[in-house]
């Protein structure tokens, strides 16, 4: 039922232009941020508010949703939250308006980006808007699509700041798996021996800076668009084909996730 609630909702949200403005969230991060100004919290309990938020309160949504309806009832309640997670913004949409305007501040692009810096910002939107809430819905349902929609975007609102380190740890925890299989399917669906070259000069430089060879942060996501977008690409190319490269990446993942469910792997 979930991977099906799923595709419902990735139709929606690219279809559906109007609920952009419905799916922000700023409201629920400037409550959360509220609730730790007013008590001065230390660092950790950000972490402890974002898993009591997302993990309890869309525990007991799925149990209530399941309890007084069934599954038909939890699918309409799947369906909803998937709608709030998938975004906030369409990443057609954005790319669209950065194709006609030479930026756009929702995916970070300025008109003097180069055609790499493009594709890896479209890459990293990718990551945060469609591909990290697909895996954590996937594994936890409703609690795992809230858990990295909220703990996205609570970092992105802190990056530059001391605030919210438990919280970046979490997203790396979060965002390890699913970079790993963005990884893998780039390389199944473009050039493996680029992507391979690719993977290997992150490790090599990782392991050069005294980190895990497998500790992956979102910097595999500026070597992965080196690998993908060939040198002579203006930024327009690159934004081109760095869109065309993450839907090669849900098509393939969703195509996956239907074989899982049709041999019953996945319900």
């Amino acid at each position: 039922m979930n991977i099906l609630v799923l595709f419902a909702a990735l139709a929606i949200s690219h279809y559906a232009s109007g609920i952009d403005r419905l799916r922000s969230g700023e409201g629920l991060i400037d409550w959360l941020e509220s609730m730790r100004d007013r008590w001065s919290s230390p660092s950790w309990l950000d972490l402890a508010w974002v898993l009591g938020v997302s993990v309890l309160g869309g525990g007991l949504l799925s149990v209530v949703a399941y309890g007084m309806g069934g599954s038909w009832l939890w699918a309409l309640a799947a369906l909803v939250i998937l709608l709030f997670c998938i975004g906030p913004r369409d990443l057609d949409r954005d790319v669209d308006q950065a194709l006609a305007q030479g930026e756009n501040s929702a995916l970070g692009l300025s008109p003097t980006d180069d055609a790499h810096v493009a594709g890896m910002r479209v890459y990293v939107a990718a990551l945060a808007r469609w591909f990290g809430v697909i895996v954590w819905f996937v594994l936890l349902g409703i609690p795992g699509a809230l858990l990295y929609r909220i703990t996205e975007r609570v970092c992105e609102r802190n990056i530059g700041t001391t605030d919210g380190e438990w919280l970046f740890r979490l997203r790396f925890f979060l965002e390890w798996p699913v970079l790993v299989f963005m990884m893998v399917s780039s390389a199944l669906t473009n050039d493996f021996d680029r992507v391979y070259q690719a993977w290997h000069r992150y490790r090599k430089q990782r392991i050069d800076q005294g980190h895990g060879a497998w500790m992956i942060h979102r910097e595999l996501l500026e070597t992965l668009a080196d690998a993908v977008v060939p040198e002579g690409l203006d930024q327009r190319g690159g934004i081109q084909l760095a869109h065309h490269f993450v839907w090669r990446l849900l098509i393939l993942w969703l195509v996956v996730l239907s074989v899982l469910l049709l041999t019953g792997l996945l319900s």
